[in-house]
């Protein structure tokens, strides 16, 4: 009904204390007797920092992922959402980054920089082993592979752009389903990649099988099978690979524009994390959100802290950071649910990981300007810092 219910005025509310952001701790892992590591959450210092998520940010169907159940995803199945559960190793861990039809240069060397410094992965974007090429009608689309002499012909729907009936079918372009994108690219995922994503210069749909109740309210028990396209952003299956699409405007339409920069961070994030084994979150506003902005400008591109610890344990697991997994694990049983303050040396070496990741994303913001993101990752970095030395101090 587009009407905004009681509960949500009061999520969107200032957060004042620490009770606002109560089922945010509890995904983390953390109660009231045994409260998060300041550094990993302090309400007078996070309030301005990490709001709540908003009612526009997130489906009435979403469910908030708990450290736990990430920690457990990698014994189950990816889940519809595409989220799989790789481990990370010292030879798996490059992001790599392909461009299928007309992105700049310029664009993918910028994405990359800054997913980089978010991941804390390396990103490669020097290998292209395919082309998205359009065929005369511009109907029919196929990805080539020039090395090998093939040709993989992709699913399309033909989406009229313009006024009526009688749209030039030069202004007619073609949506790409994203599975039979994700149908060639798996078999193009190196072993030392943890993910692939996909810069797609199109459209993408996915389609949709559902059944539904015929009659009256569906009392006479009678059912159909309906099918129908619906536009992404970007998609993740449980395979690895991400795709994104890479244009804001159809293909066709005068002036075509590129999806800006700051969109395409967004949408590869978020893909990217699902093939880590992050899925939405629904507490606090974050680029898990499973809604995207309509207004780039109003697009949240920074990590809530339960997906922070995620991604830092993902990292801790592969060997990637200087703290071990198993030792941040027998830190936090050996903190026996007291406060970072008396503990600080357990806590150091993540909270030294998450300060060196936001000052390596403030770099990288600043340089793609991306200036406002800039201003939060420095902000969050000056106070992760007075934390630690606080802590230090007491």
């Amino acid at each position: 009904s587009g009407q905004v219910r009681q509960g949500d005025r009061r999520r969107q509310a200032p957060l004042q204390r620490y009770s606002s952001m109560e089922p945010h701790v509890r995904a983390m892992g953390f109660s009231a007797r045994r409260p998060p590591p300041a550094w990993l959450w302090h309400d007078a210092r996070f309030a301005k920092l990490h709001p709540p998520a908003r009612h526009t940010d997130i489906d009435d169907d979403d469910e908030e992922q708990t450290f736990a159940e990430f920690v457990e995803m990698g014994q189950r199945a990816p889940n519809a959402f595409g989220t799989g559960r790789i481990r990370l190793t010292p030879s798996r861990q490059t992001v790599r980054m392909l461009r299928l039809g007309n992105v700049s240069q310029t664009t993918v060397d910028g994405l990359a920089q800054i997913v980089s410094a978010y991941l804390c992965l390396p990103v490669d974007a020097s290998e292209q082993p395919l082309e998205l090429v359009r065929n005369a009608s511009r109907r029919g689309v196929s990805l080539i592979d020039a090395r090998s002499g093939l040709e993989f012909p992709l699913q399309t729907r033909c989406n009229r752009h313009g006024k009526g009936r009688g749209a030039r079918s030069a202004r007619s372009t073609p949506s790409i389903e994203v599975f039979s994108l994700f149908d060639v690219l798996v078999e193009y995922v190196r072993p030392s990649d943890a993910s692939v994503v996909a810069l797609v210069d199109a459209e993408l749909h996915e389609r949709i099988d559902d059944t539904v109740a015929e009659g009256d309210g569906g009392v006479s028990g009678a059912k159909r099978r309906r099918s129908w396209c619906a536009p992404v952003l970007g998609r993740a299956c449980g395979d690895r690979v991400a795709c994104v699409s890479a244009r804001l405007e159809p293909v066709g339409v005068a002036p075509a524009h590129p999806t800006p920069l700051r969109s395409l961070v967004g949408t590869a994030c978020h893909e990217l994390l699902h093939t880590l084994g992050v899925d939405h979150a629904t507490t606090a506003r974050c680029v898990m959100n499973s809604q995207a902005a309509g207004d780039a400008e109003d697009e949240w591109l920074h990590l809530c802290p339960l997906n922070e610890r995620k991604l830092l344990t993902a990292l801790a697991e592969g060997g990637l950071l200087p703290v071990s997994h198993a030792r941040m694990r027998t830190q936090h049983r050996a903190d026996g649910g007291r406060s970072g303050g008396s503990n600080v040396n357990n806590y150091e070496p993540s909270a030294a990981a998450s300060i060196a990741r936001l000052a390596a994303l403030e770099a990288a913001y600043h340089e793609q300007g991306l200036i406002d993101d800039a201003q939060w990752a420095g902000d969050k970095r000056r106070v992760l810092v007075e934390l630690v030395e606080s802590l230090r101090a007491g």
